[in-house]
């Protein structure tokens, strides 16, 4: 009796531990299509980048839609950066002076949102999460 109790929980253990795996194989391959999806417009986007005199890199947005720059915005690792400096406001303000070339409104609402945001935040009638939450989302 013994022995078949231990041996049945034996075959359960790896029936439980196969299904477990055969789980994680189909949804790594549902999420692989997102992923390729963002791998090509990341691909894409990188025709809006250029190189300053020091070296770093710089968004070019001229001549774009408003809707094509938030689009290229959210997935240009130059946002991940600005972000990094949070709560380093002035920073943040200057990061997207300097390193966004923009000939319509985009760079202007930008830098609007992460002054309002500021003063919310200093005020404290936002939490930095919140904060965070309210640029990002820009």
């Amino acid at each position: 009796m013994n022995k078949t109790v231990i041996l049945g929980g034996i075959i359960l253990f790896f029936i439980v531990s196969n299904l477990i795996n055969f789980i994680n194989d189909l949804q790594e391959e549902v999420d692989q299509p997102s992923s390729y999806s963002k791998k090509v417009a990341q691909i894409d986007s990188e025709k809006y980048y250029e190189t300053n005199v020091i070296g770093e890199q710089i968004l070019v947005l001229n001549g774009l839609s408003e809707d094509k720059k938030r689009e290229i915005w959210n997935i240009s690792p130059l946002k991940r950066e600005m972000m990094g400096l949070f709560p380093k406001f002035s920073l943040m303000h200057n990061f997207v002076e300097e390193r966004i070339i923009d000939d319509g409104d985009f760079k202007k609402n930008l830098l609007n949102k992460i002054d309002t945001t500021e003063e919310a935040y200093i005020g404290g009638s936002i939490t930095g999460d919140r904060a965070k939450v309210l640029i990002s989302s820009y």
